[in-house]
């Protein structure tokens, strides 16, 4: 259904910041386990995640040391990411993975040690290090898939650790080689490109495990600025949604604590130029008068204390 035939009358009236979880009401029928209509690999991460990869490659061209040891590991996680989207594209439509063609040939290459990495481990041990984090990255998280794959049904998803607690050595690493000292530098610049690259595929499933668990646990929502009226809220998310889908919206704020849940329909999910988000549109299914007046309350609140903080600072 097209943005243009849904009702889309209401407006939106005030950005503030709130706490959002935001699901389809809807699951997919007939499914292998719990799955909603929600895209986690979406075409705008593809997109952004090619753009990488050529910048990686660039970089590549360019090293002049190590530069065997970078053109092997580029290859191997090129093919062990193109077989984690697969995977996660099977996992976002509630489909177990392992029914896929040569699924368990696959995981098992996927998860073993690069014999051509191990190689450069006494001549080559700090970018060995570096590559090292990168690959066991990979591997945490195809063994958390596999694992939510083997011991989910249509009822629950199951998983054994949560992904976002705990930052990763590549994690760790990134942030180091974003450090403006490496600029200009082929084999830091690499690296730092192909993590890139490879977080923008595995935080399809990061997304996907935060929406299975988090809708439980309203404290640990993240905030964000939505544009918020009584009708209908405007945001941006790193996943997609149909317009016309039907969704429940769930966000509390500051001055209000307890959630606020409200059912709504999908007006428009349109990509947001140069990033991995999506501007997502939603209509309220005519709230009750009560909750009307709630969400005019807390918009009311946060106008006055945008007021008072302008005037205390003025002053």
């Amino acid at each position: 259904m097209s943005s243009s035939t849904i009702d889309s009358r209401r407006f939106f009236r005030l950005d503030m910041p709130v706490y959002a979880h935001i699901l389809p009401r809807n699951r997919i029928p007939a499914c292998d386990f719990f799955a909603t209509p929600t895209i986690y690999l979406t075409k705008q991460r593809q997109a952004l995640a090619s753009d990488k990869l050529v910048e990686a490659k660039d970089w590549l061209a360019k090293v002049k040391e190590d530069t065997d040891l970078a053109g092997v590991v580029l290859k191997d996680i090129i093919k062990r990411i193109a077989f984690f989207n697969d995977v996660m594209q099977a996992v976002q439509a509630g489909r177990a993975p392992f029914k896929l063609e040569d699924y368990s040939r696959n995981l098992r290459l996927a998860k073993a040690e690069n014999e051509h990495l191990e190689a450069y481990k006494v001549s080559a041990p700090k970018s060995y290090a570096f590559f090292k984090g990168i690959e066991n990255k990979i591997k945490a998280y195809l063994n958390e898939l596999h694992y939510m794959a083997q011991n989910s049904d249509s009822r629950e998803i199951k998983y054994r650790q949560l992904l976002c607690i705990t930052p990763t050595q590549a994690d760790q690493n990134l942030s180091i080689l974003k450090n403006s000292k490496f600029d200009g530098l082929a084999l830091p610049q690499f690296i730092r490109v192909l993590t890139e690259y490879v977080n923008l595929s595995l935080d399809s499933f990061l997304e996907f495990q935060k929406d299975s668990v988090l809708k439980r646990y309203p404290t640990q929502w993240e905030s964000i600025t939505a544009n918020l009226s009584e009708g209908g809220i405007r945001l941006e998310q790193s996943k997609a949604l149909k317009p016309g889908e039907s969704v429940c919206v769930a966000f509390h704020s500051d001055s209000y604590a307890s959630v606020i849940g409200i059912k709504g329909s999908v007006v428009a999910c349109d990509p947001v130029a140069k990033t991995a988000h999506y501007c997502l549109r939603i209509n309220f299914d005519f709230p009750d008068r009560s909750q009307q007046m709630l969400i005019q309350k807390i918009m009311n609140q946060f106008e006055i204390s945008q007021c008072a903080d302008w005037m205390a600072n003025a002053g």
